[in-house]
Formats: C-alpha cells, sequence, structure tokens
C-alpha cells in the first residue's frame, strides 16, 4: 500500500471517528402521539408554559397557491380545533406562542394595498416568500381572539412599521420580549422590557428563532449561514448567557455556540427547545446536506452528542421532523412531522416512555 493511499485511509478513519463521536442514533419504537393531522401545511407549533394549550401555524384550506397564515389553537386535554381570528382575511399571522398568563402572542402581518401580490411575485422569482409591503407587529390576543397589545416595529425604536417582527417569545417571568430580525440593513435577535420599553440588540449577525429556556437565563437560538453556489445552508445552535435585571437593564451577555464552525464543517441544527427541568436541547437538523429533516436532541453544552431520533406513530417510522416546542415549567415536546407517503405535516408529541428513555440515555 502506497504512503499516498495509507495518508488518505487514515483521514477518512479520522472522519468517520469524528463523525461517530459527533452524532448517535436513538430508536424509539410506538414514541409519538398525533395531536392534529386534519390542519394543513401545519408549521411552528407551540406550546404554552404550564402545557395546557397548543398553537401552530397552518393553511385555511388545502390549496398549494396559499400561504400558511393562519393560528390554529387546541386545548391539550381537548378535541377542538379552533382557528384564530385575524381580522382582514388578507392578513396573516407568521408565528404563534404564549404569554406567562396563556395568551395568545403572534407575529402578525397587517394587510396594506398590493402587499400580497407584491409578495406572491417576488416569492415565485426569488423562491422566498418573505413579506413585502405588509404593517408588522407581535400582538397578544385573549381567548376571545381580542388584541390585548399591539407592539408595532416603531414601539421598538425600528424607523418603518414595515419592519418584520419575527419569532416572538415572552420570558418565562412575563418581564420581557425577546425576537428577531433580518433585512438587508438590519438582523439578530434583541430583548425588550414590556414595563420600562428598553429594548436591547443581543447579536448583529444572523441568529434565529430565539427562544427562553425554562429559568429565563437564557435564549436559544440558531446561527445561520445561507447557501451559496459552492456550499449549502448552514446552522448552528448557541444561546445567550444573560443577566437581566426587574427595572429593565441588561447587566451583561455571553454569546455561546455549541460548535465551532470552523472546527466541526457543516451543521444544520435549528429551532431549539430546552426540556423543563434538564439541560437537553430538541432541535431539527441534518447529518449531511439534502438529508430530510430528523428531530435531534442533545445537552447544552458545547461539543456535545447529537442524538437523531428515529421515531414511530401508530407504527409507521416518522421520515419528517421539525420545529420542537416545550413549555418552561411542563415536560412536553411537541412538534410537526409527516410519515412515508403522506401529504399533509401532523402535529405531534413525544410520548413519556420516549422522554424517560431520551433522559436515561442522556445522563
Amino acid at each position: 500500500m502506497s504512503k499516498k493511499v495509507a495518508i488518505s485511509l487514515a483521514i477518512l478513519a479520522i472522519s468517520n471517528f469524528t463523525l461517530a463521536q459527533d452524532f448517535a442514533e436513538l430508536k424509539l419504537k410506538n414514541s409519538v402521539a398525533i395531536i392534529d393531522q386534519e390542519t394543513f401545511g401545519a408549521e411552528s407549533v407551540a406550546i404554552s408554559d404550564d402545557g395546557s394549550k397548543l398553537c401552530w401555524i397552518a393553511k385555511s384550506r388545502d390549496s398549494k397557491i396559499v400561504i400558511p397564515g393562519d393560528i390554529f389553537v387546541k386545548d391539550f386535554k381537548g378535541e377542538e380545533v379552533r382557528r384564530v381570528k385575524k381580522g382582514s382575511p388578507l392578513n396573516a399571522f407568521t408565528k404563534c406562542s404564549f404569554d406567562q398568563d396563556n395568551n395568545l402572542v403572534a407575529s402578525k402581518l397587517h394587510w396594506r394595498p398590493l402587499a400580497l401580490s407584491r409578495t406572491i411575485v417576488v416569492g415565485l422569482i426569488r423562491g422566498d416568500f418573505d413579506p413585502i409591503g405588509y404593517v408588522s407587529s407581535i400582538t397578544t390576543l385573549d381567548e376571545s381572539d381580542k388584541a390585548i397589545t399591539v407592539i408595532k416595529p416603531k414601539d421598538l425604536d425600528l424607523k418603518s412599521n414595515r419592519t418584520f417582527l419575527k419569532h416572538p417569545r415572552i420570558s418565562p417571568n412575563g418581564q420581557w420580549l425577546t425576537y428577531y430580525l433580518k433585512s438587508k440593513k438590519l438582523e439578530g435577535v434583541y430583548v425588550h422590557h414590556l414595563k420600562s420599553g428598553k429594548t436591547f440588540q443581543l447579536s448583529d449577525v444572523y441568529d434565529k428563532h430565539p427562544t427562553w429556556t425554562p429559568d429565563g437565563s437564557k435564549i436559544l437560538f440558531h446561527y445561520q449561514i445561507d447557501a451559496t453556489e459552492t456550499q449549502p445552508e448552514m446552522a448552528y445552535l448557541g444561546y445567550f448567557d444573560l443577566k437581566l435585571d426587574d427595572k429593565g437593564e441588561l447587566i451583561s451577555k455571553e454569546r455561546v455556540l455549541l460548535d465551532d464552525p470552523n472546527k466541526v464543517g457543516f451543521r444544520y441544527q435549528k429551532h431549539p427547545a430546552v426540556l423543563a427541568g434538564t439541560n437537553y436541547v430538541f432541535f431539527h437538523g441534518e447529518i449531511e446536506a439534502g438529508d430530510k429533516k430528523s428531530l435531534f436532541v442533545r445537552r447544552l453544552t458545547p461539543n456535545s452528542t447529537s442524538h437523531e431520533l428515529k421515531l414511530e406513530v401508530d407504527g409507521k417510522k416518522i421520515t419528517k421532523a421539525k420545529h420542537p416546542a416545550s413549555g418552561a415549567f411542563d415536560d412536553t415536546i411537541v412538534f410537526i412531522g409527516k410519515t412515508k407517503g403522506q401529504e399533509n405535516d401532523m402535529v405531534l408529541r413525544l410520548k413519556n416512555k420516549a422522554l424517560n428513555k431520551i433522559i436515561e440515555t442522556l445522563k
């Protein structure tokens, strides 16, 4: 065997060893329960902190030309699924969550003339249906869908109310709001103190999907690197370690990535959520670029091993899983997924026995 071949085999062995250390597989039979399979294009599920309510974004009807823009709400122990009133049928919801009183918190787009047509035309050209021309808000709604508070971009010291406010999440103590921005001039994660009105920018890079840990001391996110002609889209999990006070001051912050992009190379890990009472973070991801999205779990510590969850619902394998979510005070993990050959995504829940096995494995 030549020296060149030996070196190549050694590099391959090291690469395989690194992959084995970074990733593991956990098979969980009969591990998932169905919460809803009747809505169309379901995405971005969220659960209240006490685990009593669920919301998700979906289409109002089964149509390829309709973009998911409605919120559906369900009591966790009930059967009824309710569509939230959004005012004008041309308005749209893009994300939902709950505050500490179980009121609905929504990222809402308020229609303006030509906004929908401009969004569709540009989206068909670019392949990206980010809204154009809408007025954006973070709106809190009561059980009758009446607006309790409406926060617009100018309330957050931004220049235009058409700046898209994304992924709003209220802290477990109800005092702080986090969200993120992505535009030509603005990007990154922000926190806003609801009582004082003070706003702080935590990052100025493409950090997305900020989500509080159950104790409110950290905000999870994923750092995204968009695809180019020569590389696929990549995403890396991280968190902001924060010290906040009741008067609305940001005392300190530290931005931590769980993996160093310069050392690990390709990663695609998104939409983190911590299981209450643990330091285990659930997320969806791909091991190799182009894989179908799967649910994963790892410790919320740098360089921890990522465990890909092989899941089943009613004896069928889950072939796609995304958007896990958790509540601050309830040990429930919900997510969006589907089985092979199924057209519509379902709203799903990890069963308790599956969670127990995951906890035992990661100990």
